[in-house]
């Protein structure tokens, strides 16, 4: 619909009564010529009949670095301020330290890394012994044998570190 044919309906909508169709009048054309000064500047606006589906903008917005806020005038502004942009200074604090967390303190990781749990060094000379096969020697023959894949083990381990 275009804005002639808009502001025709509105009038008409409002024949019956002459003031309020005068008002009607005088406001579609104040709003015209204002957004023809608008366009010549280089702003062009394009107006729709009809409620404002996002009635929740402007607002203000809080981030950790930014505890007085920021008027944000919709979503694609929103969208460019980055992360940690929150409608309340609690949540904006809560993200900022569980960011903080998520780097290291606290003994988080962060979310997305696969983990790798080494095992101590008492923990591989366990598992040595336990994956040594069965022998049939001396039990000094065994000792022999542990003691070595014990400094393979010691040996390998100081070589990971």
């Amino acid at each position: 619909m275009n804005w002639q044919a808009f502001s025709a309906e509105l009038i008409a909508k409002f024949s019956d009564k002459p003031q309020n169709s005068a008002k009607v009048e005088l406001a579609c054309r104040q709003v015209a010529e204002g957004l023809q000064v608008l366009a010549g500047l280089g702003v062009p606006f394009h107006l729709v009949p009809g409620h404002v589906s996002g009635a929740e903008w402007p607002k203000t917005m809080f981030h950790a670095t930014a505890p007085n806020g920021l008027i944000v005038y919709g979503p694609t502004q929103a969208g460019e301020l980055g992360e940690g942009w929150f409608d309340s200074v609690a949540k904006a604090r809560e993200w900022h330290g569980r960011k903080i967390q998520f780097i290291g303190r606290g003994g988080q990781r962060m979310p997305g890394l696969p983990v790798v749990i080494a095992a101590t060094r008492q923990e591989s000379l366990t598992n040595v012994e336990r994956d040594l096969p069965v022998a049939k020697d001396s039990p000094a023959e065994r000792k022999a044998r542990i003691a070595k894949a014990r400094a393979e083990a010691a040996g390998s381990q100081e070589k990971v570190a």
